[in-house]
């Protein structure tokens, strides 16, 4: 999807630069040449119209009268450098004077930029504004050389300035203004292309940012989902269950006092395992609830409790236990309830890792600043592959043939609840470690 839409936005983007470059170099290409063509005719006016009488462009076969004073001013115009063709046109359209001697006296054919210029307009073009291949009749002797020109028609105005009297048009090839065009408008080009570049990357990246948040919002809500799933199954479990625990705990209450000594023995340890699943029923129900209370917990406290309640098991699986849990730590802010049944959900996978025994060690301390508690559950077991690393709290997902799932994606949701983390590494064969981050709380 995201990529989709950069594809769409390179695309739009890509469009726009490139119009809105077109057109800024069109603008900059007609200023230039605008800029250009007024230098002209201020130059050629200067030199022109003191030079000149009406009777050079109203009068053709007086026209020789006037040379002696007008060829010198039009062979020093068109020794100007850079200038390579000067022609001069009366009101008639016809070649006066001209650097190419076959024009002299021929009428050209339709000309919009002299029609325009015989009107009294300023007119000009080049091969910056136009395909350099369109060239007109009179520019037939250009051919052999580069298409690089500025064409100017500069209108010849009366002694009083009121009316034109003729157009003196100079074709000229400026090769520093074409140098300075050619550099403004690739730095129109580049600006361009870096200004949609950026505007890419910046719009991928809010893209790429929105789709991450919109993932983990969905990811969250199907937790949500999920969670308020496992509650009220939870709660139908726990209903479920309660009443044969109630009648397994009186028939062996009753065998204690029928029996006789060795299987009171055993019917008490029916009775303590069955306050421990109706406890765990409890602690279940509490853990899956949206909320919770939260207070003050002894951290070190429900861990040494936990491992006291859990030594048993561990006895008969060959496992030996250590508990480092120092008295003076900082309190931890979080429900107790839940936070035993986290320790316990942990250390419980920790025994079940362990089927031929190992060593499983506990301990808890402050971390480096005080507001956090660190609690470390290690074990020596079997570990886990990494494929199943990266799924350990997505809920339902399970290796073990009779679980379900559900403890270590409810151990996070707890611990974020109370403002913590939970981190594991583990190395296939080698074991698993168990990192629980807690927020620390002052007491009152």
């Amino acid at each position: 999807m995201t990529w989709r839409f950069g594809i769409s936005a390179l695309l739009a983007i890509t469009l726009i630069s490139t119009v809105s470059a077109t057109f800024l170099s069109r603008l900059l290409a007609e200023q230039i040449i605008r800029h250009d063509a007024e230098e002209v005719m201020q130059f050629v006016r200067s030199f022109v119209a003191p030079a000149v009488s009406a009777g050079y462009f109203d009068d053709f076969s007086a026209r020789e009268r006037h040379d002696p004073l007008v060829r010198p001013v039009l062979e020093r115009i068109s020794a100007m450098p850079d200038v390579i063709h000067v022609n001069v046109y009366d009101l008639q359209r016809r070649v006066l004077w001209s650097t190419e001697r076959s024009m002299i006296g021929r009428r050209l054919p339709l000309n919009h930029e002299l029609d325009s210029a015989l009107e009294g307009e300023l007119e000009s073009e080049s091969s910056l504004m136009e395909d350099g291949a369109y060239l007109k009749p009179e520019h037939l002797f250009l051919l052999n050389g580069p298409h690089e020109f500025v064409e100017t028609y500069v209108p010849i105005l009366s002694d009083s300035g009121e009316s034109v009297v003729g157009v003196v048009e100079i074709y000229r090839r400026p090769r520093a203004l074409f140098a300075m065009a050619a550099e403004l408008l690739r730095g129109v080009w580049l600006s361009a292309a870096g200004g949609g570049g950026f505007l890419f990357v910046v719009i991928f990246w809010l893209a790429r940012r929105a789709d991450s948040l919109i993932r983990a919002q969905h990811e969250k809500l199907v937790h949500i989902e999920t969670f308020a799933a496992i509650g009220e199954m939870s709660a139908a479990v726990a209903h479920s269950i309660r009443n044969p625990l109630a009648s397994i705990r009186s028939s062996a209450e009753l065998g204690q006092e029928l029996e006789p000594e060795g299987t009171r023995a055993a019917l008490r340890e029916i009775v303590a395992h069955v306050d421990r699943i109706a406890s765990w029923i409890t602690q279940m129900l509490v853990y899956a609830q949206p909320g919770g209370v939260m207070q003050v917990v002894d951290a070190g406290e429900v861990l040494r409790r936990t491992t006291a309640e859990l030594q048993r098991d561990c006895e008969r699986a060959g496992i030996a236990i250590s508990v480092l849990a120092p008295e003076g730590l900082p309190m931890a802010a979080g429900d107790p309830v839940a936070l035993g049944q986290v320790f316990t959900t942990v250390m419980c996978n920790a025994i079940e890792a362990m089927p031929h025994g190992g060593r499983l060690d506990v301990s808890v301390m402050a971390g480096s600043h005080g507001s956090r508690l660190e609690v470390i559950i290690s074990d020596t077991g079997v570990g886990i592959a990494p494929m199943h690393l990266e799924r350990l709290f997505v809920p339902f997902q399970t290796t073990k043939k009779s679980g379900l799932g559900v403890g270590l994606p409810l151990v996070r949701r707890v611990l974020e609840r109370m403002g913590g983390s939970i981190r594991v590494r583990s190395r296939q064969g080698r074991g698993t470690v168990v990192c629980l981050s807690l927020a620390t709380r002052k007491l009152p």
